[in-house]
């Protein structure tokens, strides 16, 4: 199963954010240990980097980036998922650009915390609690 996380869920992780941590580090546990493969966008990684950057040093942050990047494929944002996500129906550009490189992955779901933002998908959009629940059937 192929699983692409949105920027919210890996930073819910990241920062203890409750009540969200709990379920999205369940979530993206998943991909820790192998029981399914996990991806962000590349552009993640740099919001990613970005939020880090306000708690930890630069040394710190690079430390992070490396722990996910041992546990979570990074798929390149590319001109044409760009172009995608400029004719998406979605309305949030981050969000279309995210679809766009997961169907390009052959993403088989969107695991975020903003399920609505991703209702006109093509790739079926899960909050970490439901991903959770369909991983567990």
């Amino acid at each position: 199963m192929k699983v692409i996380f949105d920027t919210n869920v890996v930073l819910d992780v990241l920062a203890n954010r409750m009540p969200f941590a709990d379920h999205s580090t369940a979530a993206t546990s998943l991909a820790v240990e192998g029981k399914i493969t996990g991806a962000i966008s590349s552009n993640a990684v740099t919001d990613i980097a970005y939020q880090l950057n306000r708690f930890y040093s630069s040394g710190a942050v690079k430390m992070i980036l490396l722990d996910i990047l041992t546990c979570l494929h990074v798929i390149d944002v590319n001109h044409d998922d760009c172009l995608n996500a400029c004719s998406s129906t979605i309305a949030d550009y981050e969000d279309a650009l995210l679809v766009a490189c997961g169907k390009r992955w052959k993403a088989d779901y969107i695991v975020t915390r903003d399920k609505k933002d991703f209702a006109p998908s093509d790739i079926p959009a899960l909050s970490p609690e439901a991903f959770l629940k369909l991983h567990q059937r």
